[in-house]
């Protein structure tokens, strides 16, 4: 049975507040409720459908960001937009998100069930621990099904 959007986003924001440190510090990445206005604007173009909740995004420049929905991922990668619907994730790889050799931002690479592969771009460092969380439960408890984390 799926879950109703609104007790996906309040699972994915208690794991993510459960889990990440530091987080008014963050600087790039933001739990949509706790957000800046002017921040909500960059994503004002966003069409979610009926009943879809933002959750948390990530912004490492105008043209690539990332955000999580109750539903989807939506993102910007070199300014092309995607969408990718939770059901259709088979894997997440990370990448570098602790930001090793001062790395900045990453890419959450999710592969869909077609072979298909999106890439998502995030912040690293404590700001990780937002994008990671959200797709890992979102994953698990929300539409997708999964159960596997991020590798």
């Amino acid at each position: 049975m799926t879950k109703p959007d609104s007790t996906v986003k309040s699972l994915v924001v208690a794991a993510i507040r459960r889990h990440s440190s530091d987080m008014k510090a963050w600087v790039d990445t933001r739990l949509w409720d706790e957000a800046d206005p002017a921040h909500r604007a960059r994503f004002a173009d966003v069409a979610l459908q009926d009943g879809e909740l933002p959750i948390l995004y990530s912004v490492v420049t105008p043209d690539d960001w990332t955000m999580f929905t109750s539903r989807a991922v939506e993102f910007a990668h070199h300014g092309v937009r995607g969408r990718v619907p939770l059901e259709a994730v088979e894997d997440v790889r990370a990448g570098n998100f602790k930001g090793y050799a001062r790395q900045e931002s990453e890419h959450l690479a999710l592969h869909a069930r077609d072979g298909t592969v999106f890439q998502c771009p995030y912040r690293t460092g404590h700001e990780s621990m937002g994008s990671l969380y959200a797709i890992n439960t979102l994953l698990h408890v929300g539409r997708g099904g999964r159960t596997s984390g991020c590798s």
